[in-house]
């Protein structure tokens, strides 16, 4: 009887441990299933993501994210890549999304899902410093205009310019070519942020200047794929958005590195 005694409790041990081992797995694969967020990012756009003199990462765009992360309980890791690369990385689910001040252009909204708005970036036409007759697109008219290959601004000048009575003359690849030849007198103008523009024109080291009210603002949000997968993620980060636009964390972030709050929707915008 004894013997037998000693069978079950074995027994009932064993069913016990093997529970707990369970329990435990059960937890682990709870904890599995919140993977991290694999972020995209070149890491050379200054303000927004940039590398510091330790080698690290910093900016408005790795604030914004690593927030993100906190509130959603979720890690954050960054993919930095190369700027042209960026949206072919998130097609093959090498990333789960962009955070680079993305603009949320129409032919880009067709293939992805944005998330909210989170900057809205003012762009101004710039000229050579001696250049005094140019204060808007109509002052182009006539006149030619600078854009790198692949810029999203081109959508925005054809459509203030229907008619086509800018000389649009496109530069390939990067560097600073075009802004070399506004500053010449080669072409007329061109456009850029205001935001970074004082860092653009001092790295360039080139005579030039911004003129006129803001033409366009760009619209800067975070692109996911049109999958379940990316549409959930893309409603958790529009929760956390809200969130930190609400108790003044995306204000805050942006005033740090911006030095202007650009969260917030100009007036008059439609």
């Amino acid at each position: 009887m004894k013997r037998w005694i000693a069978i079950l409790m074995v027994a009932l041990m064993t069913v016990s441990v093997a529970g707990c081992s369970q329990q435990e797995s059960g937890g682990a694969e709870g904890e599995a299933e919140k993977e991290p967020i694999v972020v995209g990012t070149s890491g050379n756009h200054k303000l927004f993501t940039q590398y510091n003199d330790d080698g690290e990462l910093e900016g408005f765009e790795i604030d914004v994210w690593n927030e993100i992360g906190k509130r959603l309980g979720r890690d954050v890791e960054f993919e930095v890549m190369d700027f042209s690369g960026l949206l072919g990385a998130l097609d093959s689910k090498k990333i789960d999304t962009v955070a680079n001040q993305m603009g949320m252009t129409p032919e880009r909204q067709q293939k992805y899902n944005f998330s909210d708005v989170y900057v809205y970036s003012p762009y101004k036409l710039f000229v050579a410093a001696s250049e005094n007759s140019v204060n808007s697109i109509e002052d182009l008219f006539g006149k030619s205009f600078a854009i790198t290959s692949g810029s999203s601004t081109l959508s925005y000048i054809q459509e203030m310019d229907p008619e086509g009575k800018i000389d649009i003359v496109v530069y390939q690849g990067g560097g600073n070519n075009y802004i070399l030849d506004i500053a010449s007198g080669k072409v007329t103008a061109s456009v850029e942020a205001v935001i970074p523009f004082e860092d653009i024109k001092e790295s360039s080291g080139c005579d030039i200047k911004q003129v006129g009210d803001p033409i366009f603002y760009e619209q800067n949000a975070y692109p996911f794929r049109k999958d379940d997968e990316g549409e959930a993620l893309r409603d958790e980060v529009n929760q956390a958005l809200a969130e930190m636009r609400e108790d003044g964390f995306l204000q805050e972030t942006s005033m740090k590195w911006l030095k202007l709050d650009a969260t917030e929707k100009p007036e008059g915008m439609e």
